[in-house]
């Protein structure tokens, strides 16, 4: 496997760090933070508040480049903070390492007339919605006979890429072979795929979208022979404000509209406030806007804020305390938590007990 360092690590990208035993390819050696943060020599967990992750991270970029094999640079700083990136990459192609670059940063590098030969590009899923729609065959949509376990959320931050990654482990380390789709672009760094990108082309009509989508699990259902397919679902499903809105939810929206979910998990946004009602609230929400069964629920360790004066969103995240005494509370609810790595091994067995107790689970 190849010694890999990446940078920037930060919130977004944190995932790599905390399960970097899933990378498929690469030994994880070094996460580099931006210099002025204050986090060289502390512990991960630093970044996001969760459970010690027992990885130390670095703002040595040059003395560490020398220990790996293969450097990737993913989004996480704004465009100001191009000069770093592009530093960066000509210090490590003049050590001879192997670059990757996702394909988003790299477009906006290209933009800013940052050209660099012998890169790889970590690309996105850029399958051609066009064979998928097979308005010869039928403008409607296929049944797809696997079990589908659907993962949604309230927006950023809300640990949804962590709960794609347990439970996609947890099944394959069970003996189960599934079928994944990520709402990172990164996904394939784990091996599975990141959800094809004509989703988030708004040019295509929601209905194209839908129908697309729909035929291409199918395919893959078809190819793959999975027993179990696990959908990551992108955005929020439903606005945080009036200014904050997650695209109203049209993602999850059209998702929900392309499979027929058989398990729903809904990763919600740490509050003081959080009640049974409130939960039950959430599963009649997912279940006429979505048609999604929602009966585990994630609370996240994020709250989100927003300024009074110039409504901007920030978020802050909890240590466990917070998310111990929540879920103790309201015993009735099936709530875990990935950080903090709280009840989330119970919530696994409960949903494969409900797999192999109800439906046809191979």
């Amino acid at each position: 496997m190849d010694k890999l360092l990446f940078f920037p690590c930060c919130y977004e990208n944190i995932s790599i760090v905390r399960y970097r035993a899933l990378l498929t390819n690469y030994e994880l050696v070094t996460a580099i933070v931006p210099k002025g943060r204050y986090l060289s020599g502390k512990d991960a967990s630093a970044i996001d508040g969760g459970e010690h992750t027992g990885f130390e991270l670095s703002d040595d970029f040059e003395g560490k480049v020398a220990e790996c094999d293969t450097v990737l640079f993913l989004e996480g700083l704004s465009e100001k903070y191009l000069n770093s990136y592009v530093k960066k990459i000509e210090w490590s192609q003049q050590l001879g390492k192997r670059v990757v670059i996702s394909e988003d940063l790299n477009h906006v590098l290209e933009s800013h007339g940052y050209i660099f030969d012998g890169i790889q590009i970590l690309t996105n899923n850029h399958t051609d919605h066009v064979g998928y729609l097979n308005r010869g065959t039928t403008e409607g949509i296929y049944p797809i006979h696997v079990p589908i376990v659907s993962i949604l959320g309230l927006g950023r931050h809300c640990n949804k890429f962590n709960i794609q990654l347990e439970l996609g482990a947890y099944f394959k380390q069970t003996g189960y072979k599934v079928l994944q789709l990520g709402t990172k672009k990164m996904s394939e760094l784990f091996g599975f795929r990141a959800l094809p990108e004509f989703l988030y082309n708004n040019s295509l009509s929601v209905t194209d979208r839908v129908l697309a989508f729909n035929h291409y699990v199918y395919q893959l259902s078809q190819t793959e022979s999975p027993d179990l397919i696990i959908v990551g679902y992108p955005g929020g499903i439903l606005p945080i404000d009036d200014l904050h809105h997650n695209d109203y939810g049209t993602l999850p929206f059209i998702l929900s509209n392309a499979l027929q979910t058989d398990i729903g998990i809904l990763s919600l946004y740490y509050n003081p406030g959080l009640t049974e009602a409130y939960f039950k609230e959430f599963q009649q929400c997912c279940k006429y806007r979505f048609n999604i069964p929602v009966n585990y629920f994630h609370i996240s360790n994020s709250r989100y804020l927003i300024d009074d004066n110039n409504k901007q969103l920030s978020f802050l995240h909890l240590k466990d305390t917070n998310i111990k005494e929540k879920i103790s509370t309201i015993p009735d609810v099936n709530l875990f938590n990935t950080v903090h790595k709280l009840n989330s091994e119970k919530i696994y067995n409960t949903i494969l007990t409900e797999l192999t107790s109800n439906l046809e689970f191979v």
